[in-house]
């Protein structure tokens, strides 16, 4: 019958740990139905990406002084992502290191923040989630689960220096801390009660 032939020649690219997001397969993959995903044409959309997010992730803050137009403010960089997915986050998978290369392209839009941002402003940086080194999650593995989370403040006496700067004088501190953790810290932070599903 036909689901003889869908089980054991059609199936699905798993989505997990070490494969590759089915959604960003290389062309040529079986039924891959996008024209291209070539690496150029990668680094040449990347390029146009990265010129409209710089744009458009400053101007939210007004002139660098200028008081904050939003109380909150969110941006979420998935090119990033997108290339972990693709490519994979070692040399070793991707051997023209674009997922480093986006991480670089996004500590520009993350320095035109910092530079915009007032004394009364934190700023957070963290991710969802990792990758294993050949690209992919949905695992239980430390690197997929285990996520950096940054705050910063301008003008504080625990952050006198641009966040790098920072880290690389006082050493990073570790600490193991759930999203229930998170979630609270942050509806602290914007004076909001914690939803109550994240008490």
């Amino acid at each position: 019958p036909w689901w003889r032939d869908l089980i054991f020649s059609s199936v699905p690219t798993l989505d997990g740990d070490g494969t590759i997001w089915a959604d960003y397969k290389p062309a040529g993959t079986p039924g891959y139905a996008w024209d291209t995903s070539n690496p150029a044409d990668e680094a040449r959309l990347n390029v146009a990406l990265n010129a409209a997010v710089r744009s458009r992730v400053a101007s939210p803050f007004g002139a660098a002084g200028a008081t904050n137009l939003y109380e909150f403010f969110l941006t979420h960089f998935s090119d990033v992502d997108k290339q972990g997915h693709e490519y994979g986050v070692s040399t070793e998978w991707n051997t023209r290191d674009t997922y480093l290369g986006a991480i670089t392209n996004k500590t520009a839009a993350i320095q035109q923040i910092i530079s915009a941002i007032d004394n009364q402003t934190v700023l957070v940086i963290t991710s969802d989630h990792g990758h294993v080194k050949r690209g992919g999650h949905g695992g239980v593995s430390d690197v997929l689960r285990n996520v950096p989370v940054v705050f910063y403040t301008k003008g504080r006496a625990l952050a006198p220096a641009a966040p790098a700067a920072f880290l690389a004088s006082q050493g990073p501190r570790f600490g193991v801390y759930e999203n229930t953790d998170f979630a609270a810290t942050m509806t602290a932070l914007l004076g909001v009660p914690a939803p109550r599903q994240t008490t």
